[in-house]
């Protein structure tokens, strides 16, 4: 064959090779990341392992056919084997289940089977060796990718043991052939880890820039943005099922005062502390709730499947008020203080033109309980009385 050929049939395999498996990642990528597909998240794992299963079957089907059924190796070397190595030890590294492990065993077992025409007792003990290696990579797969050079000694022994128990089990080929066999796999094998771990990070970063734009820097509970959204939802259920709930505006009293004696820093402080006793009482309440910071020093609850009468929404109300009295700050050795909240509530109604309108007056009675005096509650329009102390 001339060397004009080989080299052309060389190069179009390599690239070929290249242009699939970055297909191959990106879609493994897509499941591993995919945050919207109800089916893919409830079954992350095993769409994983079975998209593993149906690469590699490809993978073995086209190797098979490309070296039996070929009057001549095209590249003039195992060109799909270097796609099987690549891909399984990607699967076993990226898929954090005793399934992939299992999978990935069986895969290998299969492959040597076919392969060993006839007993050889080195490639069966190379193949146990395989096997043990396989297991630690699965086992410490973390601290593996997270380090080029261990990354890179754990692959290449993977390789090293393929391709040494695959010359022993299979025609040989010739010096030139493994050079291509050995410099294709390079070649593949650092653009895959480069484009794997690129592309992971930038799916990170994008992951990052959709949560900070849903969720509160300070506190970590969801924006005003994420409460609109969820609002407008909880307005359209209610239109399609008549499901009603309720809307807990709440405000922390003399704020300003604790940010123009403590400063900004303090203040934050105690902001976080609030948001996260407010969070414990919400997630503690036996309906579906979620809590939001929707100002400075605001936060609202919509909360679902709430009762008619209004004992319910003071209990709830007053446990948030109790909880947050309870907290106690102290900065720079002055005087321990503690804060209080002023709440308004209010129900979605039949009458609502928008999912605002609910809010805009559960907002009012927030209002009309800092004029009443701060550290109050309005439900539905009506100041509730203090509690004796």
């Amino acid at each position: 064959m001339s060397f004009q050929l080989v080299a052309v049939s060389y190069v179009s395999t390599v690239v070929t090779n290249i242009i699939v498996l970055l297909g191959l990642i990106s879609v493994f990528i897509w499941i591993k990341e995919q945050s919207k597909n109800e089916f893919i998240l409830k079954h992350r794992t095993a769409c994983q392992i079975m998209f593993g299963i149906i690469v590699m079957l490809f993978l073995f089907g086209e190797s098979w056919s490309n070296f039996f059924l070929s009057k001549e190796f095209v590249g003039m070397h195992w060109s799909y084997m270097n796609l099987e190595i690549i891909a399984l030890y990607g699967l076993t590294m990226q898929v954090r289940s005793k399934w992939q492990l299992g999978t990935t065993l069986v895969l290998t077992t299969l492959w040597l089977s076919s392969a060993m025409s006839t007993f050889n007792a080195v490639a069966f003990g190379l193949f146990l060796v395989l096997v043990l290696v396989e297991i630690g990579i699965h086992q410490f797969a973390k601290q593996i990718f997270e380090l080029r050079w261990v990354n890179a000694v754990a692959f290449v022994t993977v390789t090293a043991l393929v391709l040494r128990i695959a010359a022993l089990t299979l025609p040989g080929q010739d010096v030139e052939s493994w050079v291509r066999q050995l410099v294709a796999m390079l070649i593949l094998s650092v653009v895959s880890y480069e484009y794997s771990r690129g592309l992971s990070k930038m799916t990170a970063t994008s992951m990052l820039f959709e949560h900070e734009a849903k969720y509160d820097s300070l506190t970590g509970l969801r924006n005003f943005r994420m409460f609109s959204s969820d609002l407008e939802a909880r307005f359209i259920q209610f239109r399609q099922s008549g499901k009603r709930y309720a809307i807990y505006a709440m405000d922390v009293d003399h704020f300003k005062h604790i940010n123009d004696t403590y400063g900004h820093l303090m203040g934050n402080t105690v902001l976080k502390q609030i948001a996260a006793c407010i969070e414990d009482v919400v997630a503690k309440l036996p309906y579906e709730a979620s809590l939001y910071r929707t100002g400075g020093e605001e936060f609202t609850i919509i909360l679902q499947a709430i009762a008619e009468d209004s004992s319910e929404a003071e209990r709830i109300s007053r446990h948030i008020q109790d909880s947050v009295s309870q907290l106690t700050f102290q900065f720079d050795q002055g005087a321990p203080f503690s804060c209080t909240v002023s709440m308004g509530e209010e129900r979605v109604q039949s009458n609502d033109k928008t999912a605002l309108d609910a809010f805009k007056r559960a907002d009012k009675f927030l209002y009309t309980s800092k004029h009443n005096g701060r550290n109050a509650i309005t439900l539905r329009g009506k100041t509730l009385q203090r509690q004796a102390e």
